[in-house]
């Protein structure tokens, strides 16, 4: 799904660096769509200021942000990294005070909609995480123009969860 998010990011007109595990889809997309094609996870991190990023499960996560050349050892203090991966409970919550401690905020993002709604720009995302960080006119991630809002949730864990519809990345 990283692929098409990507590809709406970049023809709504942002700059966009990419990595991927495999390679070819990343500097194919960057010579197709004008993105800036990366080594590493590393990369990505130096080159943006907020990350967004799915990969396959949790274990995978964790080495694409917190592992050798991952994207916290590139990334800046204050950069957002938002994941949109399916990742457990417990180790998101463990991936964000790892990056806590160097100054970099962490959102838990799971979507639905699955391919077709990343192909078509119209993903679901659940976020959890420092509402200061995602709130419109306040936080770093800013929502496009004709993003709905929906519902905001505090869970047991205490941290808040807000559910924005129809997130068209076009």
């Amino acid at each position: 799904m990283g692929y098409p998010m990507a590809r709406n990011l970049l023809r709504a007109g942002h700059e966009v660096a990419l990595w991927s595990n495999t390679a070819a889809k990343a500097q194919e997309l960057a010579k197709g769509e004008k993105g800036h094609f990366c080594e590493t996870p590393k990369q990505v991190g130096a080159a943006a200021d907020c990350i967004f990023l799915c990969v396959g499960d949790t274990e995978m996560a964790k080495e694409v942000i917190l592992g050798k050349d991952g994207i916290v050892e590139g990334a800046k203090s204050g950069a957002v990294i938002a994941d949109a991966s399916t990742v457990s409970p417990s180790e998101s919550r463990k991936i964000g005070a790892a990056l806590a401690k160097k100054g970099i905020r962490y959102l838990d993002v799971p979507c639905t909609g699955s391919k077709p709604g990343a192909e078509g720009g119209t993903l679901t995302f659940m976020i959890g995480g420092d509402p200061k960080v995602y709130e419109p006119k306040s936080g770093p991630v800013q929502h496009p123009p004709g993003v709905q809002r929906g519902l905001s949730a505090q869970h047991e864990s205490g941290r808040r969860s807000a559910v924005d519809a129809r997130y068209p990345c076009k």
